[in-house]
């Protein structure tokens, strides 16, 4: 990490490549907490609605892949794992494992909404 040059204010010395780094660190982090969160709900002895499950995964998937679309397979996973972590940890069942293929899928679709409606960059 470049070292602080006393006579730079703090925004000088950010380079657009440790910017970048930021972001996709709080894009991910906020994946993982919405995987956590979707898990919990799934999780909980009163929810027994998988496709409402699905489709949450689905959509936050493809609103965080079309934020951060340069690491959307991490951010698939890390939503769709946030579900499986949650169910194999607290009912010991690898059932919701097929979460992880929802929010790949939710994550590239949301790149290529994107595209369609033609958001130019990769950040």
């Amino acid at each position: 990490m470049p070292r602080l040059d006393p006579g730079k204010t703090i925004s000088a010395s950010l380079t657009a490549e440790s910017v970048r780094k930021m972001k996709d660190t709080g894009t991910v982090l906020l994946a993982a907490a919405f995987g956590l969160f979707i898990g919990w709900i799934d999780t909980r002895p009163t929810w027994d609605d998988a496709g409402m499950t699905a489709g949450f995964i689905l959509l936050t998937a493809a609103i965080v892949g079309a934020i951060s679309p340069r690491r959307v397979w991490i951010l698939g996973l890390t939503i769709g794992g946030g579900v499986t972590a949650m169910n194999i940890a607290l009912h010991h069942s690898y059932a919701a494992s097929v979460s992880l293929l929802i929010g790949l899928a939710g994550s590239w679709l949301g790149v290529g909404l994107r595209r369609v409606f033609g958001v130019s960059g990769t950040d």
